[in-house]
Parts: C-alpha cells; sequence; structure tokens
C-alpha cells in the first residue's frame, strides 16, 4: 500500500497525469507477458516439464520435448523469444518475479487437486480454453507443501522438511522420487528421503548437487516391510548471499515394478558397498 504522505502528493497532479502514473505503476512494458498470463503459461510449462519428467520413453529426444513445449506456448498465441524475454524482465524485477510466482503456486496446487480427484480416471487433458494437464495411473504427486521455495540469508530456514505417515493408499515396495528445478542457486542443493519401517529399520537416500537445474533423488521401499513414515528435506547450502529459488518440487510415488526394481537393487548394492 502507498504511504499516506505520497497519497496527499498524488492528489495534488492532474488527473491525467495520475492516471498516467497509475498504468505505468501497475503494468509491464511493451512485449512483456504480463504477470496473470505468464502465471498461467509458467504454471503450464512446468507441468509440461514434469510430464516429460515422469514418462521419459514417450519424449526421447529433445525435438519430442521442444514440440510439447511450443505446442503449450502456441496455445497461448507465444514464441519461445516471447517467453524467454519475458523471463529475463522478471529476472530483473524481483517483486513482480515473486508476484507471478505466488500465482504460480496456487494454479498448479489446485491442479494437484484435481489430479489427486481425477485419480483412475487414466487420461491426459489437453484440451480447453484454460488447458491443463491430467496424468493418472500408477504414479502421484504426494508433496504435502507449496511446490516452490525461495533460499536466502533473509528466510528463517534453509530447509524444506517433508513427513508423510501411511495410510491405506501405501504398499509395500513403493518408489519416492523427490525433485525440484533450482535457479539462481550457484551453491548445494541437499535432497534426503527416509523411509521408516515397523520393525525399527530405516533407509535413506541423500544426493548433493551444486548449481542450477534440476535435482532429485529417489527411495525404493523394501518389498518385504511395511514402512510407516517418510520423511526428508530439500536444503540449500548458498555460496553467498545469493537468492535462490527451488520450484516444481514434487514427491511422486510410483508403481512401475520396473523402475522400482531397478532402484532397489541399485540400493543394495550401494548399501553393501559403503556400509549405509
Amino acid at each position: 500500500m502507498m504511504p499516506r504522505s505520497s497519497l496527499r502528493t498524488l492528489h495534488c497532479l492532474p488527473l491525467v497525469a495520475l492516471m498516467a502514473i497509475t498504468a505505468a505503476c501497475s503494468s509491464t512494458p511493451s512485449g512483456i507477458i504480463p504477470p496473470d498470463k505468464m502465471a498461467h503459461v509458467i504454471a503450464d510449462l512446468h507441468t509440461a516439464e514434469s510430464i516429460v519428467e515422469q514418462h521419459r520413453t514417450d519424449y526421447p529426444t529433445d525435438s519430442a520435448k521442444r514440440l510439447l513445449r511450443q505446442s503449450v506456448l502456441a496455445r497461448y498465441g507465444y514464441t519461445s523469444e516471447d517467453i524467454d524475454t519475458s523471463l529475463k524482465w522478471y529476472g530483473y524485477h524481483t517483486d513482480r518475479y515473486v508476484e507471478v510466482y505466488d500465482k504460480v503456486i496456487t494454479i498448479l496446487e489446485d491442479e494437484i487437486a484435481d489430479a489427486e480427484a481425477s485419480a483412475g480416471a487414466g487420461r491426459t487433458s489437453t484440451t480447453g480454453g484454460n488447458a491443463r494437464f491430467v496424468v493418472s495411473g500408477d504414479s502421484v504427486n504426494v508433496w504435502p507443501d507449496a511446490s516452490w521455495r525461495r533460499f536466502s540469508s533473509t528466510m528463517p530456514s534453509d530447509i524444506t522438511p517433508f513427513v508423510l505417515n501411511s495410510d491405506q493408499h501405501w504398499e509395500r515396495g513403493d518408489l519416492y522420487e523427490l525433485s525440484s528445478r533450482m535457479t539462481s542457486a550457484p551453491g548445494t542443493t541437499e535432497m534426503v528421503i527416509v523411509a521408516e519401517y515397523q520393525n525399527g529399520n530405516k533407509e535413506y537416500n541423500r544426493i548433493r548437487s551444486a548449481g542450477d537445474g534440476w535435482k532429485r533423488t529417489s527411495l525404493a521401499l523394501d518389498p518385504e516391510q511395511s514402512a510407516t513414515a517418510i520423511h526428508g528435506y530439500i536444503r540449500y547450502i548458498p555460496s553467498g548471499k545469493e537468492q535462490a529459488f527451488a520450484d516444481s518440487i514434487s514427491l511422486i510415488r510410483r508403481r512401475s515394478d520396473d523402475v522400482r526394481t531397478g532402484q532397489r537393487s541399485s540400493q543394495l548394492y550401494l548399501s553393501n558397498r559403503y556400509g549405509r
């Protein structure tokens, strides 16, 4: 909200000048995608990228991935150059960037709720004026918090934790994959997933990776034991006083036998080799 002293000053200006100032403050420059539309474009691009990550065999080449991205932009009437130019502008205007991502979070959280409500429908929807992606089947996003996080020295913590307690939907041998895309992040991102079992045993996987880009780790549960809880965290360790962003945070639970069997074998090999 504008300070009262500023408001008193503005009352002295001609009405036309006041309207011009208001318009300039509330709008984006020509050629820059407006905040509301930018939020929807980014949300759909994140969803498209998540689909690619979760269904890699359906998008085996860079050209297939570009085609999906171009189809999202084309639905809004934009090109890759339009989105790149706008992202650069928002990157230099942090307040507007945060405003856009607040809207992106709301859009994606609504989409997650819709996808979970549609579980078992076995469909992918990409039609309609406000087209959204819905992917259902053996994979579901069970991330319990906001899908976007900002890390900086002004934040109260550099850790984003999560805890899941067992329910009727859990199965032995489930595979959990924690992932996020980091931007403006020259420091180190640490991700941890821990499984606790009824007999008191624990298993975990951890990764540490520096720089921007997608970060992920996964953990396949023991098919011979019942897990009582899954927990872990995403932590950002800065290299200086930078402000880093994590977006598209997800915790995907999979039930594809080939994937989780391969992951389980890899975990047992590493456990035997390194005594984890």
